[in-house]
């Protein structure tokens, strides 16, 4: 027994030891809360991302293809804001109707089946400025746009929905791209149009978690009050060793059941020695009783997961004791009372007084639900990974750091004629020509700086066997929950074909355009040919229909009229008169005036003109522009007495041409009356006889 003065010194150190086990207890407490809520929001964060990549993977495919067609039904109905879209809607030769969805209309359908199908998992797509009213976004989706406006790369929470649970909701963002320009205008490329959110249920999950919290603060609770206790009962110096050591072991044996793992203790033969609450009834034994003294291997390790036996002399556990080393499983499978097991996690430490092993204490966990997450978390990147098999474009992924691949599909394989065991792990500049390499390099490194996807329209890449193909490929860098590349993830498209098309089409193109100009330079010729031909008749007004084409032709710039418009204007001008060729060439010399019938005959010239061309298959208005050169704004004119817009534009400008190069040059009946006054003609006659555009531009054109 201490003496009296060891006392205060006694009492001092006890309190010293529980306040340290108190801040060791609340600093376990603290950290397992953390890691818990951490591994919590960890899991459930990765299956949000899990889903919202996959929805996004989906559209990237169907933005690839530019759209996918899909029978019209009552919930595919054709998507009313691709009206515009040429053959938005097709029927198959069997008479089958089909709509266009584009990527948006896509994922929409996609979320509203999961709605009618109740599933507990939610999408949306959404924007702050949709096309669509059923894409607007909700409040939470709102606030997330306008992050992502701010550069802000991915929002996830726990919010309560409509329907009053809560919810872990995620959301990424999407960018707008060159293709998406058609229907959605007001945005440029690379601005944020909208993003994709899920929201997960967590009602029953996070019950589970608080329950878990709670067990937790109450272990923690209950090993603090019992350490406290403890130490407490330490200091008791003065009790008797047997009274000490009997309440040790109480205090033990409720710290052991106040732990919800299973917890036993077994002998250097195995034999068990104690066993917790825990382990009493994960095992489905009643009391302890039940365990103490039988050999713990027999009753609940002696099978393999297949039923076969498991070798005592094989087992880790004894192998622990007769090594005196821990050892830790994560999963084995154990079995229970009624002949069920279940796969548990266990770690198994020797026991060792005086440095020699006595036994082993086996510590084990239930991880039936554990593995059920996990199964489901592999089943889904099981389904990605046979998406990705299976895309019919080139998918691959190279590590950020070295950038060397980690992941081909089979298309890749076929693609670039390279098996995926020589693909994998190395880089371009082991695949591909030194020059081509570097460019892949350079294109990785601006995709993984810049942030952005990059689209690379052609670039060519040298297969296996030598042969050169031409690849439309789009990367994007992948990043941690810091913002550091992990990896670059890239789609490409064999071109190939389509660029020797494209390329066999331009040559096409081009053929007809040179054949298509010899073409109108032989028609150039044989107009001014006749144009000579119908001059040669008349010696007076030679060069008459050459003159009005040049002034006509600088009139119709001055309008603005386009360039294939005022060719044809140039040559409707050049033979205006040829219906003059019925016309005697004495009448036309004759210097006195003309009598009455010789004006009728005159007058005629424009619709014998006209019979004349109207057979002619010219791309412009010829015979027209011969018919109706003599008509007048007020209806004056000759030979049909047409009045205002009635009158084709082209024989409006050809009119006031033909008046001002008439009255500016001689004729045999009268002598040249000059510019001047055939300027003052036009001038006083506009909008009432001539075309008012067209004096106005003669008149800025002659008038200084």
């Amino acid at each position: 027994m201490k003496s009296p003065d060891q006392l205060p010194r006694i009492r001092r150190h006890t309190r010293l030891l529980m306040l340290a086990w108190t801040l060791v207890t609340g600093l376990s407490l603290a950290f397992g809360i953390r890691q818990h809520e951490k591994a919590f929001y960890a899991e459930i964060q990765a299956q949000a991302r899990g889903i919202h990549t996959m929805d996004s993977a989906y559209r990237n495919w169907v933005i690839g293809y530019g759209g996918i067609y899909v029978p019209v039904t009552k919930h595919s109905e054709p998507n009313p804001f691709l009206k515009d879209v040429p053959e938005r809607d097709i029927t198959t030769p069997s008479g089958k109707k089909l709509t266009l969805f584009n990527s948006s209309y896509m994922t929409r359908q996609v979320h509203e089946l999961m709605d009618r199908q109740d599933s507990s998992v939610r999408g949306h797509i959404s924007s702050l400025r949709p096309l669509n009213p059923k894409n607007r976004a909700d409040p939470w989706e709102a606030d997330a746009l306008r992050q992502f406006e701010k550069g802000v790369q991915e929002k996830s929470g726990i919010v309560k929905m409509k329907d009053g649970k809560e919810y872990f909701r995620f959301m990424k963002p999407m960018y707008m791209e060159e293709s998406c320009l058609k229907c959605h205008s007001g945005y440029r490329v690379g601005d944020v149009r909208g993003g994709i959110s899920v929201s997960i249920p967590i009602d029953a999950p996070l019950a589970i978690e608080n329950d878990e919290t709670r067990i937790l603060w109450l272990g923690h609770g209950m090993i603090w009050g019992l350490g406290l206790l403890g130490l407490f009962a330490g200091g008791k110096r003065q009790q008797q060793a047997v009274e000490s050591i009997a309440k040790s072991e109480a205090e033990v044996r409720l710290l052991a059941n106040s732990i919800a793992h299973a917890i036993y203790g077994q002998d250097m033969n195995g034999l068990c020695t104690f066993a917790n609450a825990s382990c009493i009834e994960l095992l489905g034994y009643r009391e302890e009783r039940d365990l103490l003294g039988k050999n713990m291997h027999a009753l609940m390790h002696h099978s393999h997961a297949d039923g076969s036996p498991y070798p005592e002399a094989d087992c880790p556990i004894l192998k622990t004791a007769r090594e005196a080393r821990p050892f830790h499983s994560e999963e084995e499978v154990v079995w229970k009372r009624d002949g069920s097991s279940f796969p548990a996690a266990y770690w198994a430490y020797p026991v060792m007084p005086g440095g020699k092993c006595t036994g082993v204490v086996v510590t084990f966990l239930d991880i039936t639900e554990q593995k059920k997450v996990s199964e489901a978390l592999a089943g889904s990147r099981r389904l990605l990974d046979s998406i990705v098999e299976h895309i019919p474009s080139m998918v691959f992924l190279k590590n950020a750091q070295n950038l060397r691949f980690e992941l081909f599909n089979r298309a890749g394989e076929r693609l670039l004629g390279h098996s995926r065991e020589d693909l994998l792990g190395k880089s371009d500049l082991e695949l591909f020509p030194k020059e081509q390499a570097e460019f892949f390099m350079k294109k990785d490194r601006e995709v993984l700086e810049g942030r952005n996807v990059v689209e690379i329209q052609e670039e060519p890449v040298m297969t296996a066997s030598g042969e050169e193909i031409w690849l439309h490929t789009s990367k994007i860098g992948l990043y941690d929950e810091e913002g550091k590349p992990t990896h670059l993830l890239g789609i490409s498209m064999d071109i190939t074909e389509r660029r020797k098309m494209e390329e066999e089409r331009e040559l096409a193109i081009r053929e007809k355009s040179e054949h298509l100009a010899r073409l109108r330079e032989t028609l150039h010729q044989t107009i001014s040919a006749i144009s000579r031909a119908i001059e040669a008749r008349d010696p007076y007004t030679a060069g008459h229909q050459r003159r009005v084409a040049e002034i006509a032709c600088e009139i119709a710039g001055k309008m603005g009229l386009d360039a294939d418009r005022i060719e044809g204007i140039r040559m409707g001008a050049t033979i205006h008169d040829i219906g003059k060729i019925q016309v005697p060439s004495e009448m036309l010399a004759n210097p006195t005036n003309l009598a009455e019938m010789e004006i009728l005959i005159l007058r005629e010239h424009p619709r014998v003109g006209y019979e004349i061309l109207k057979d002619v298959r010219f791309p412009w208005p010829v015979a027209e522009i011969a018919l109706q050169h003599h008509e007048r704004m007020d209806g004056s004119g000759y030979p049909q007495g047409l009045s205002g817009e009635d009158i084709l534009l082209e024989a409006r400008i050809v009119a006031v041409a033909d008046v001002l190069e008439a009255m500016s040059s001689s004729r045999p009946y009268r002598p040249a009356l000059g510019m001047e006054a055939a300027l003052r003609e036009i001038g006083e006659g506009r909008g009432r006889i001539y075309d008012a555009d067209a004096v106005d531009a003669c008149l800025s054109l002659y008038r200084t």
